[in-house]
């Protein structure tokens, strides 16, 4: 309502930090940005975005990409997003390294390309391949190798938990290219994908498990989405050390409390679906052959070793 603010009258800035101007529109109705004026009323700007060849699929006068939960708009120009040029941020990689347990550099090395950017770069070769376009519209992106992502166009318009779940979605396929390489990893996928269902394949499974666990947590912590938004330029050298200090904790905890007990449900799933198997043919275990023994007993090795892995990050956080 009119008037209802603490604001004293010789304070000229407003919604974001911009700078207000009143004169014109009245009090609180058009915000300053560098590049073009917002209106706060309509949520729109009444110029165009000097940047719309780049950003087809924004309307050129949308406010921070029609994004104005998770999303900054930048001085009227793009929205502030989880990815930078094609590759993750800072924050978001730093974020990723202890909540998927991975190493930095199968963050640093992916590119991330919206579906028109790939066909764009002269590079769509996969994805007019029937398992690409499948991939694409199933679910909306595909790992192409282990430094490829494609995604949908419409996902940027989608929210900040929705695609940092996408990313570990396909981080946890870029995880299974650099363990089985390229050639493996394409052979194991389209064998499951075959015998089970796209969505049934267990490095499917794996990958949907992880990717829901994040949304779902990131949903109930709010705050850690802040944290992935917050504007470094800003910050001197205190400040950027606490808010790496806290980007990492909130990892870990993501890790300790939802992405462990989501992976050893995996593996055990994965160990009774052997003995389930083995049962129907009227056998067990002891008398399986030497390979399917070896696969159960990798699978409960996967478990130990989260267990231990827990209990690290118990002791680490102080958490009982």
């Amino acid at each position: 309502m009119p008037g209802r603010h603490a604001n004293t009258g010789d304070y000229r800035y407003g919604f974001q930090g911009q700078e207000m101007d009143d004169e014109v529109k009245g009090e609180g109705n058009s915000v300053n940005y560098t590049f073009r004026m917002h209106d706060p009323r309509v949520g729109r700007f009444f110029a165009v975005d000097p940047l719309f060849r780049e950003y087809p699929y924004y309307t050129p006068y949308s406010f921070s990409g029609n994004r104005v939960i998770d999303a900054v708009e930048l001085e009227g120009l793009e929205p502030k997003t989880i990815i930078e040029e094609g590759r993750l941020t800072q924050s978001v990689k730093m974020f990723m390294k202890p909540a998927l347990n991975v190493s930095q550099a199968s963050l640093e090395n992916v590119m991330w390309y919206t579906q028109t950017n790939y066909k764009e770069s002269g590079k769509d070769g996969p994805i007019d391949s029937r398992v690409a376009r499948n991939a694409l519209s199933t679910h909306g992106a595909i790992t192409i190798s282990s430094e490829t992502v494609v995604y949908r166009d419409s996902y940027t318009g989608y929210s900040a938990s929705f695609f940092i779940g996408l990313i570990a979605h396909e981080q946890t396929h870029v995880i299974q290219y650099l363990q089985f390489g390229y050639s493996a990893f394409i052979g194991k996928y389209l064998t499951e994908v075959s015998k089970y269902g796209y969505r049934d394949a267990p490095m499917e499974v794996r990958a949907y498990n992880i990717g829901d666990a994040m949304d779902d947590w990131l949903i109930n912590n709010p705050n850690v989405i802040d944290l992935l938004n917050t504007d470094r330029c800003e910050l001197n050298a205190i400040e950027t050390t606490k808010l790496n200090n806290e980007i990492e904790t909130a990892g870990k905890k993501f890790r300790l409390y939802k992405g462990i007990d989501t992976e050893i449900a995996f593996w055990a799933n994965a160990a009774s679906n052997i003995l389930k198997q083995l049962k129907s043919e009227g056998t067990n275990l002891e008398n399986s052959p030497p390979m399917v023994k070896q696969i159960y007993d990798a699978y409960r090795k996967e478990i130990t070793d989260l267990q231990i892995e827990r209990e690290n990050l118990k002791e680490e956080l102080n958490e009982k």
